[in-house]
């Protein structure tokens, strides 16, 4: 079984290598991934041109069913700016 730490640092990998969809500009809009226990952390282009530190809780996003992980309601609110 693996951790939540070595699930989330495999998401964090793979990110680069799934196409993004077009509409959310998420793969060509920001970079430096990371995960910090539950969050993961990327530098996002504003509208301005500069990169920002923004971070999700990954709780917010995701959550164990029965040993698998699956999506929560994503209308929870937006991520915050770091």
């Amino acid at each position: 079984m693996f951790s939540l730490s070595t699930t989330l640092l495999f998401l964090t990998s793979s990110l680069a290598a799934f196409a993004v969809a077009q509409d959310s500009g998420f793969g060509s809009t920001c970079n430096t991934f990371s995960t910090n226990t539950h969050y993961f952390e990327a530098n996002c282009q504003a509208y301005d041109g500069d990169y920002r530190g923004t971070e999700q809780d990954l709780n917010l996003c995701i959550a164990n069913a029965n040993g698998a992980l699956v999506a929560r309601d994503t209308s929870v609110g937006p991520a915050s700016i770091v």
